[in-house]
């Protein structure tokens, strides 16, 4: 068996990924507060791992403050640099850079967002109550997850638009800036062109969080 390396993050050690990951949840445990004492140099050092740190890091860092990321409000964290400007900065990127793919899944995410959000609100409009199909719990606007349903799961729709398409992701151009907070591609044509491509194959199904991100997704495989 391959004995796992251990993930060296400034002065803590830590034996995989997942660690470190519940290292960072602890801190956004505490709250959108701004990161101090060893939480701020734990994050500094994980911000080192970035593929990106020099033009993410600037000029130098004055404070570090964990912030609402936009559109889905999760947790996120958000330097503001000696010089007075701002940035946000992915951990996730910190701990596995994205491929190519990874990058163009994510501009698709957000060019159908609208219509994810259009799912939601039309299933609440109609029902008084709404309970998830899969696991009977009561869902609320802010809590349920829009699912896939088959015979198009996301990611089938994203790989069969990538081959009819013909797309060279290495040739996409992203969507860049300090407060860029979501990914989305530079070619606004592209964009709408997936948004329909998806509109004609996805159905969309209102669900809990648990079905969407375990039960469902074990089903699929």
């Amino acid at each position: 068996m391959t004995k796992r390396s251990t993930i060296i993050v400034g002065d803590e050690c830590f034996a995989s990924k997942e660690d470190v990951r519940r290292r960072v949840q602890e801190i956004f445990s505490r709250g959108f507060l701004e990161v101090e004492g060893s939480d701020k140099c734990f994050v500094l050092a994980l911000f080192e791992r970035h593929r990106s740190a020099v033009e993410k890091i600037g000029a130098g860092v004055a404070r570090i403050r964990v912030v609402r990321v936009q559109p889905w409000g999760d947790p996120g964290f958000e330097i503001e640099r000696i010089d007075g400007t701002f940035v946000d900065i992915s951990y996730k990127e910190c701990l596995t850079p994205s491929t190519p793919a990874h990058w163009f899944r994510a501009a698709c995410r957000n060019a159908v967002s609208e219509q994810k959000f259009d799912a939601r609100d039309r299933a609440f409009a109609e029902a008084a109550e709404l309970r998830c199909p899969v696991t009977s719990e009561l869902l609320t606007p802010e809590s349920c997850h829009v699912h896939h349903d088959d015979p198009w799961p996301f990611e089938s729709i994203v790989k069969a638009y990538i081959a009819d398409r013909f797309i060279d992701l290495g040739a996409v151009q992203y969507v860049e800036g300090d407060r860029v907070t979501v990914t989305a591609f530079v070619d606004a044509a592209l964009s709408r062109d997936f948004s329909e491509y998806h509109r004609a194959r996805a159905i969309l199904r209102v669900v809990s969080k648990r079905a969407n991100t375990s039960i469902l997704r074990r089903r699929s495989r």
